[in-house]
């Protein structure tokens, strides 16, 4: 059996280029701690830290074959910050959405609450329509204001287990919105708030 400990970075990326499982494994206990330490100190959040060293690792093997790596440990250091960015990003753009249907919801009740009325209605139906773990996500983030690291903290669950459920509730509020949030958004553009507009 193969030594890969004795293994410089090239040579173990030549050979996981090989499909050589030791040295995936070499490069996992050689390089998880301080790629958690990166990710952690941008997060502050252990589960947080973890899900974006696992995923960096997870797209090392993935993307194996094709490899073009001269400094590993750079390499790797650099797509765990991007795996703690694109988190980021993925939280923010949820965000966005509510708080600019949050907006646009004030605009209507002033400019037309029967229609407000209705989409209130059916913005709380889909809500209790979400699988119960889904509901109680989307009612953490929105009602107490709560970041996906402290949800994540709350049920026990990883980050990313929160993004995606927390992703997965507000297409189906795009789906379930259908023609009334068009209806929406063409009143908001009528009463010149163009600003609140859901890209």
């Amino acid at each position: 059996m193969r030594d890969y400990s004795q293994y410089t970075e090239i040579l173990l990326v030549q050979a996981l280029r090989q499909d050589e499982e030791g040295a995936f494994t070499e490069i996992y206990e050689r390089f998880f701690q301080p790629l958690y330490v990166t990710a952690y100190r941008i997060l502050q959040h252990a589960e947080g830290a973890e899900d974006a060293v696992q995923e960096t690792f997870f797209s090392l093997w993935k993307y194996r074959d094709n490899l073009q790596i001269e400094n590993l440990g750079g390499y790797l250091h650099q797509s765990v910050r991007y795996a703690v960015i694109k988190a980021y990003q993925r939280q923010q753009v949820d965000a966005r959405f509510m708080d600019r249907l949050a907006k646009a919801s004030d605009i209507l009740l002033r400019e037309d609450p029967l229609l407000y009325k209705e989409l209130q209605e059916k913005l709380l139906r889909t809500i209790e329509s979400l699988p119960p773990d889904h509901r109680r996500i989307f009612e953490l983030s929105r009602e107490q204001e709560m970041t996906y690291q402290q949800i994540a903290g709350e049920m026990e669950i990883s980050v990313k287990t929160v993004e995606k459920k927390m992703s997965w509730s507000l297409k189906q509020l795009r789906v379930a919105f259908g023609r009334a949030i068009k209806l929406f958004l063409l009143l908001v553009l009528l009463s010149g708030y163009q600003g609140v507009i859901m890209k």
